[in-house]
């Protein structure tokens, strides 16, 4: 459903108009549980939101930004030599063993078969560092970070049987803000939702397997 028919509902659950609810306060409100209820997805469907980006590998150069629109980092690979794609570990270069930091030391400690990145703030260092310009040598999976809505003629990105989860999730919202229910019983709530969203996102079945005698005739 649109965000304009989420809001009518929201609006019907809540007993509220759009004086109390307005459009803008509305779209808020929806962008946040839309971005929660897509990484929980994600954590829970691999692929899901999974998005791919590229950058090229610089000489001498040894941080490089993260995806802009990046909301959980998945996986870095890396190709130093042009040909080869390596999967980058993700380390702390605090925790190296060796005494010395500076760069010629460190980048000695790795290899670009085997090569590891440290993440600071909105980038990620590379070791060893790149000794060539590689185009499009560096590339990460991760979660896209859904923009936030605009209009209540767009359409949520999650699949649709979600939809009134998501309603319910903004109601929770707009009852803390009206003083209807305090911080612990939204939390519980929330949890409650997220768990049945859990249930029917995820790939394996729950139910339990009971296993039945074998109907043997003994006579």
């Amino acid at each position: 459903m649109t965000l304009a028919q989420l809001k009518t509902l929201v609006k019907f659950i809540n007993n509220v108009n759009d004086t109390t609810l307005s459009d803008a306060n509305f779209l808020r409100l929806s962008s946040e549980r839309h971005k929660q209820m897509t990484l929980e997805l994600a954590n829970i469907n691999e692929g899901y939101a999974e998005e791919t980006s590229l950058s090229n590998l610089v000489a001498s150069t040894e941080s490089y930004a993260l995806p802009t629109n990046m909301m959980k980092l998945k996986r870095v690979e890396a190709q130093y030599d042009g040909v080869n794609w390596y999967p980058v570990t993700i380390i702390d270069i605090n925790e190296s063993d060796t005494i010395a930091n500076d760069t010629t030391t460190i980048g000695n400690l790795f290899t670009a078969s085997k090569p590891f990145g440290d993440i600071l703030g909105n980038s990620i260092y590379l070791r060893p560092i790149p000794s060539t310009n590689r185009t499009n040598g560096l590339k990460f999976w991760y979660v896209d970070n859904p923009a936030d809505f605009a209009a209540t003629t767009e359409t949520p990105a999650i699949p649709a049987e979600y939809h009134r989860l998501m309603a319910d999730l903004v109601s929770i919202d707009i009852r803390l803000m009206k003083n209807e229910m305090t911080s612990s019983q939204a939390m519980r709530e929330e949890q409650a939702i997220l768990e049945v969203m859990k249930r029917q996102a995820s790939p394996r079945t729950n139910e339990e397997v009971m296993m039945r005698p074998a109907n043997i005739n003994y006579e």
